[in-house]
């Protein structure tokens, strides 16, 4: 994240798909390992570490795709 990230700019959300195979993906947040399909369906619950992974093809319409989200909530965290 750039350094000039203010807490009052818009959360992203990322979706990345994957096509080889993955045990697991761990997000780390602060030094704490976040856990997975964390990110709340309301924009306004929107945090730093929150994440999916999606990693079965057979499970549809999110086959192997890693969403996670970024904003500038909380600076002081990891500053």
């Amino acid at each position: 994240m750039s350094e000039r990230w203010e807490a009052n700019d818009s959360d992203v959300y990322f979706v990345q798909n994957f096509t080889d195979v993955r045990v697991q993906i761990n997000v780390t947040y602060n030094g704490v390992v976040q856990r997975n399909n964390s990110i709340p369906l309301l924009k306004n619950q929107w945090g730093m570490g929150q994440n999916a992974v999606y990693n079965d093809s057979n499970i549809l319409p999110y086959p192997k795709e890693f969403h996670f989200v970024i904003n500038g909530k909380d600076r002081t965290l990891y500053k």
